[in-house]
């Protein structure tokens, strides 16, 4: 009985020691099951992380991309807007000279022709009175044929027809015109010759109509590679950026426009109360 309950004993210390060891074997296992699995949990959410950043960066830079086309895009459609702008301006601007000198031929060689020959009949009948008046209209109708295409460039040049201008817009008006000016003919094409003329001109009657100015002044130098041009006066002034921005005040609009045909220069100083200085810088060809 004694051997029987010995080797009972054994027997269950045999079996617990196995269920012990088999028991902690299993576990083991489960253990490195676990950090396996936590392990590829690990690798997998490092890859979400690194494809989450690719896609993040990858959206970024497509938007970017996306940004920089758009914003180029503008910027060409902008550049051809201006250019095209530039191009009808210039244009509109040929075609007021081409009119202009239509018309003033047209008032020349037939309004004043047919003046003179009715001033001559007049003068030659004795009738002194209407032929003074016809005389008259026939100035008026040549000063304005002068004013409308300067055909005294082709006669005399672009320096004398400038000095004729100064001298005409000083001895027409109130204002005290005084000039200095550099001889500049043959510097340019004669399409350059009639937008200098057409600056000065403006400019003038600018100051005549608007700045109630009691004297004015031009100088035109002749430089190395340019030519610089300075008109100012002694009248109320300006804002410049008031007057810019007034859709009724065209005057510094189209002397903008015709420097830029010129590859020039504007620049504008004056205040209220002030006077104007309007300075052009033209390159020569």
């Amino acid at each position: 009985l004694a051997h029987q309950l010995k080797d009972s004993l054994y027997n269950t210390k045999s079996k617990n020691a196995l269920n012990f060891y088999q028991t902690l074997y299993e576990t083991e296992k489960k253990e490195k099951e676990i950090v396996a699995k936590n392990g590829a949990i690990q690798l997998l959410e490092k890859e979400n992380t690194y494809k989450t950043r690719l896609l993040s960066f990858g959206g970024l830079a497509a938007g970017l991309l996306f940004l920089i086309f758009f914003i180029n895009r503008n910027r060409q459609i902008l550049k051809k807007k201006k250019r095209l702008q530039e191009k009808y301006a210039q244009d509109l601007l040929h075609k007021q000279e081409e009119e202009r000198k239509r018309i003033s031929k047209d008032l020349h060689d037939s309004i004043g022709q047919s003046l003179l020959l009715i001033k001559n009949k007049m003068a030659l009948n004795k009738d002194e009175a209407n032929a003074q008046l016809i005389g008259d209209a026939l100035n008026e109708v040549r000063n304005i044929s002068r004013d409308l295409y300067p055909f005294q460039l082709k006669e005399f040049g672009l320096t004398r027809a400038i000095e004729s201008a100064v001298e005409n817009a000083d001895e027409a008006t109130d204002v005290f015109i005084s000039h200095e000016i550099n001889n500049i003919d043959e510097l340019f094409t004669p399409i350059q010759e009639v937008g200098i003329y057409r600056i000065i001109q403006e400019s003038l009657n600018n100051i005549i109509k608007h700045a109630d100015a009691k004297a004015a002044r031009v100088e035109l130098q002749k430089n190395t590679d340019n030519v610089s041009l300075t008109i100012k006066d002694n009248g109320k002034g300006f804002d410049f950026s008031e007057r810019y921005n007034d859709f009724r005040s065209l005057g510094l609009k189209t002397l903008k426009e015709r420097t830029k045909v010129l590859n020039g220069i504007l620049k504008v100083t004056s205040g209220k109360g002030q006077g104007a200085i309007l300075e052009f810088t033209i390159p020569t060809p």
